[in-house]
Parts: C-alpha cells; structure tokens; sequence
C-alpha cells in the first residue's frame, strides 16, 4: 500500500521566526477573530499561553535563508506568504511567539547539537528548549535518553492527516514515539529522490518512454540499466554522454525504491532483515554499473552539482536527484521528464520511494511545558498542510520543476509512496546499519565482503537500542 509522506522541516518553519510577531491591538486583533476562521486541529482558543516565548532548537543551520526572516511583505513568493501566514496564526490564536537557535545536528556538528539539549537542560527552565528538531540519524543518537514519550501529550493528534503515519509506524518503540514528523517539515517533501529523463536523447534514439514502461509495468531496475547502456553507446550517443548518473545516496535509495528493508518491523517485533538475495543481486548490478565509466558517472556527495551539471548539458540519459534538486534543471533547453525509482523487478507490488531524510520534531524532557510544545506542533502541523504544502507543490515542485502533466502527476506519487525504514531513522545509533552506497564508494564488489562481517554488531546495537525503551535506561 502507498505510504502517505507528509513532511516538512520545522527548522524552515522556524526560519519565518527570528523576531516575535506580535499582536496589534491598535487593529482589533484578538483571539475573538480567530472565530471567523476555520482550523484543522481541534485545539480550543485559550490564554493560558499568551506572552510566552516559545524555545525551539533547529539542527539544520542552511534552513536560516530558505525563508525571508520576518513578514515577506508585497515581493513575497506565495510560499513565503503561506508561512507567514501560519506563523502569524500561532500568536493570534494563542499568544505564542517562537524564538530559535540554529546549529548543525549532522555529523560534523551533532555531538555539540547534542550537548546543548544537554547543557540547556541542567539550566532548568530558564534556558531548557520546549521544543527540538534533530537531524535524523545524528540527530537521534541519544532519543531514548532526551525525549518525551509523544503519545502521552494530550494535544497531539496523530490521526489527522498533517502527521506522517509512515514514519510513525516506523519509529515507535514498545508504544514509545520519541520523535514524529508533520506537515511543517518541508525538507521530507523535497528530500524524496526522484528519476529524470532526458526527453531529446529518448526521442533521438527512438527510446520508448519511461511513462510507457511504467504504464505496461515494465519500469524496472533492468530496463532502466538497458536504457542506460543503449544511450552511452559510441556509435549512438558518443562517448561522452552517459547512460546514469549516481552518487551514493541515491544508490541508498535504490535499496528503499526495491522494497528492501534494514530491519522488519511488524507489531513491535524489530528483526534485521538487511540482507538477502535481492540485496545481493541490487547491490552487484548498480556495483557493476557504476565501475562502467562510459555508461556511468559516479560521483561522490561532495560533487553532486556536477551530476547536475552533465544533465543540463544534455550529457546523460538517467540522473537522480531529490526533488529540491531539481529546480537547478528549470533553464535546461531540453525537455525532461520526471518519474518515481523503477521498481526491482514485476513481481514488485508498488513503487516506493527513498528519501534524504528531514526535520524530525522532538520534545525534550526538559521542555517546562510539554503539552505546550505538543500544542504549537499540532497548530503548525495543521496550519502548514491547509495552507502551505499546497504551495509547496503546486507552485514549487509542480509548476517550477516540472514541464509537462505527467511528470507534474508524477510529483503526487513519488511524495506519496515514500518510505522511512527504521534502521535508516536510526542509522547512526544501529551501527551505520543504512550503509550501502557508501560500500561501493570503498571498493567492495559483493554485498557479502562487507556485510557478514558487521552483521553481529547490527543485531548487538539493535538489542541495546530497543532495550533501552523497554527498561528506560
């Protein structure tokens, strides 16, 4: 069945909020006039918040010039203005103003992320955040020692559709959710991984189309590494133009889009289910591929605007990007079309898509109100899927990424069939157990040169991890 992803980083939402917005009373504004509009949420208009300032610590310092910084004001994207919109919202109805700190929770900067939830904590309430948004797999690496059991917070409702039921399905531990994504998270909307196609060298070659094959089910792994061969032959396309272009992390989502798993979940039952044959055979094809330096580009994370680059140029069949990627594609002269990951083979029952991950949104123990904080996530969440994410996709990914109907149809499915696997939300705490691009990147030819050789230490961290939700240690 389709995952519905309804993600989008707090971290951008906060960006909206350097300076409190405050309420005009020279222009009437009360929370009286909150009646004539109406909410998702079903949260009462109370005072019992009004003046507080709201502390919320972001672990994504790039989201600090998504947004403007404060009212966009006339020249305003209707993106901008929709935020805006809902963070004016929040004081209205409740009083609340929101104050935020940046800094990086990845892996260059998670362990000092990490120490200031800590530091901030033994501060007691003057200095404690009410509310945190850690990078994931980083991010997380202590969850089960700083953040509160979400499901005992009153004012969130996680049956409503602005919260991400795929990754909270995927999260809980023992009826623990420790963290949770909603519809103020913009990131895992844009981080979800995407093909392109370039529509010149399909036509040129007299290619059929990658709508056709998914049409007749056909769009596979293997046709598409076909594709690829086919379009980087010298006598067709030349030798510097390439059949694929890939890096490592989407390689990563290639083991998502083939319906594989780090670890099974299934009513509370977590069982490591990172290997297989399918994992063998997925892992050997694209291995093979990318050592194939006329069909392929392989590039490192570091050097993905070059990928980018090559496809502009009309140098390459097959790229794939995540979805705010793609806006770099907006002055291509060729036509592109945009398509979900190819399935691993027929026998797959449903398209899925990887993602680069997002904001992840947190209580922390320490937080002095906590069904404050579970108030401003519920309002936010709400706020952001009325009036936002329509933005979002309509106008920014649909309108200005796209340039025909069925690559703008296509938007819908990729962004609905994404998926969040336990062990990638964990990565970091379960030992690197999301690692399989990276492998390549080291040189080893077969998943088993690698994998049997850290199996024990996957199995091993994934008992400490769940052990600690089940004794509170």
């Amino acid at each position: 069945m389709k995952k519905r992803i309804l993600i989008v980083l707090l971290a951008m939402a906060l960006a909206l909020l350097p300076a409190c917005v405050k309420k005009d009373d020279d222009k009437g504004t009360s929370k009286e006039t909150q009646s004539q509009v109406e909410y998702l949420d079903d949260l009462a208009p109370t005072d019992q918040y009004d003046g507080v300032e709201f502390r919320a610590l972001a672990g994504n310092p790039s989201a600090e010039s998504n947004f403007l910084m404060a009212d966009p004001g006339a020249e305003a994207t209707l993106l901008q203005s929709a935020s805006y919109k809902c963070v004016l919202g929040l004081d209205e109805r409740f009083g609340i103003s929101v104050r935020y700190k940046f800094m990086d929770s990845y892996s260059a900067g998670h362990k000092a992320f990490l120490q200031e939830i800590t530091s901030t904590t033994m501060g007691g309430a003057e200095t404690a955040y009410d509310m945190v948004v850690p990078g994931y797999w980083y991010g997380l690496t202590i969850a089960k020692g700083s953040y509160i059991n979400l499901n005992t917070l009153s004012n969130l409702d996680f049956s409503k559709p602005y919260w991400n039921q795929a990754f909270n399905e995927n999260v809980e531990i023992n009826d623990y959710l420790y963290a949770c994504v909603g519809d103020f998270s913009l990131d895992s909307i844009t981080g979800a991984y995407a093909t392109v196609f370039n529509q010149k060298i399909i036509n040129d070659q007299g290619m059929t189309s990658p709508f056709t094959h998914y049409d007749n089910n056909t769009w596979t792994l293997d046709t598409m590494l076909q594709m690829a061969k086919d379009a980087s032959n010298d006598d067709i396309a030349g030798s510097e133009t390439y059949g694929v272009l890939l890096s490592r992390q989407p390689i990563d989502a290639f083991y998502t889009s083939s319906g594989l798993r780090f670890y099974t979940v299934n009513d509370g039952d977590f069982v490591l289910t990172k290997y297989s044959d399918t994992a063998e055979n997925l892992y050997q094809k694209l291995y093979q591929v990318t050592k194939n330096k006329e069909v392929c580009k392989f590039s490192s994370v570091s050097e993905k605007a070059e990928l980018l680059e090559l496809f502009v140029q009309d140098r390459a069949l097959f790229g794939f990007f995540a979805l705010d990627e793609m806006k770099s594609l907006r002055n291509m002269q060729s036509d592109y079309g945009v398509i979900v990951y190819p399935k691993y083979d027929k026998t797959q029952a449903e398209y899925i898509t990887g993602t680069t991950g997002g904001g992840i949104f947190a209580v922390p123990k320490s937080a002095r109100d906590p069904e404050m904080s579970a108030l401003v996530m519920e309002a936010m969440s709400a706020a952001f899927y009325q009036n936002v994410r329509p933005a979002l996709i309509e106008v920014t990914l649909e309108g200005q990424s796209v340039r025909d109907a069925r690559s703008s149809s296509m938007i819908s499915e990729i962004i609905e069939s994404i998926y969040w696997d336990f062990g990638f939300i964990n990565h970091t705490s379960l030992k690197n157990v999301a690692e399989f691009g990276k492998k390549m990147e080291d040189g080893y030819e077969t998943m088993s040169g690698w994998y049997y050789g850290v199996e024990t230490q996957y199995e091993d961290a994934l008992i400490e991890y769940l052990n600690g939700f089940l004794t509170g240690e």
